[in-house]
């Protein structure tokens, strides 16, 4: 009986030294968190607002109570984080009413409501539209490096941001500034995606070029000069020596001795006759192959033209 009666008593000093330590430590937290709460006080006073969250939400860590996340909320708000200050009055609302609060704590509710009500039309929004891309391709958006899709507006806190877009290889940046209530449109341009040349070449020419047709454009026109050249120059030394025959030759009949003149003089004009042929084929294949040429290539052009060897080509 004595046994149990020192375990009971035991057990009972150990609760209470356990609950009496809870209470200290809770008693210091609150203290901490009450310096801390002045201290936010005492710097937004002093317009130092950055200062002033700071405090707040060493307070709110400690305490996690409506009285502390409303004053967090209302300094994001002030230095413009405003989607901060969404997302604390949300833990604001989730945090269950306990027996008997304060009524500070009530009220710190309702406020937060209200503010919640508030942001819902202050924060801005941007509205990205990218035109350019092919059917099937999704390009990759970004506002501030966080992935975001295109099809609708995101809210952002006001200020500077980044919109990025890429597509493949295509990548392109704007940098855009909001205000509260506003929703801005970004509209980014991909570069068209430019059609491959398809590119036709012949064994002829490794190149592309119509190679059959500068083939017989170069080949036409060069014969037809060499034939004109050839052709002048036999015909002049034929008809030099006709002439000269013509001295020892009476009613068409010539001295024995200018038989071999005279079969020189035939076999010149021949020659002359034959080159002057060749040298109008040579035109003829030298224009088609210039119409040939002439349909990859408009502005080619051909100029035939008198010389002193007879005819001269500019292609």
């Amino acid at each position: 009986m004595l046994m149990r009666t020192a375990v009971v008593l035991t057990a009972f000093t150990l609760v209470f030294a356990v609950t009496t330590e809870a209470r200290a430590q809770g008693a210091v937290e609150k203290a901490q968190a009450r310096a801390l709460m002045d201290q936010g006080d005492a710097k937004r006073e002093a317009k130092d607002y950055e200062a002033a969250l700071k405090a707040y939400t060493d307070a709110d860590n400690i305490m996690h109570v409506p009285s502390t996340a409303i004053e967090v909320a209302r300094m994001q708000v002030q230095v413009g984080k405003l989607l901060e200050a969404r997302d604390t009055l949300e833990r604001l609302k989730n945090l269950p009413v306990r027996p008997n609060e304060p009524p500070a704590f009530g009220k710190a509710r309702k406020d937060g409501a209200q503010l919640a009500d508030e942001l819902n039309q202050r924060i801005p929004a941007i509205q990205v539209v990218v035109t350019g891309a092919e059917p099937g391709q999704t390009p990759e958006v970004t506002i501030d490096n966080e992935a975001t899709p295109a099809s609708s507006p995101k809210k952002v806190n006001p200020g500077a941001h980044t919109v990025r877009v890429k597509l493949g290889t295509d990548e392109k940046s704007e940098d855009v500034t909001v205000s509260e209530k506003e929703t801005k449109t970004v509209s980014i341009e991909l570069k068209s995606k430019e059609p491959s040349k398809k590119v036709i070449t012949t064994d002829d020419d490794p190149g592309g070029g119509n190679g059959t047709g500068k083939i017989l454009t170069f080949g036409g026109f060069g014969l037809a000069i060499v034939g004109v050249g050839v052709g002048t120059v036999t015909g002049i030394m034929s008809m030099s020596k006709v002439s000269d025959i013509k001295n020892d030759c009476t009613n068409d009949k010539c001295l024995p001795s200018r038989a071999s003149d005279i079969d020189s003089a035939k076999t010149l004009g021949n020659i002359s006759t034959v080159a002057f042929v060749v040298a109008g084929a040579g035109v003829v294949t030298g224009v088609v192959g210039l119409l040939m040429s002439s349909r990859g290539k408009a502005d080619t052009t051909a100029v035939i033209r008198p010389s002193f060897n007879g005819l001269a080509g500019t292609f």
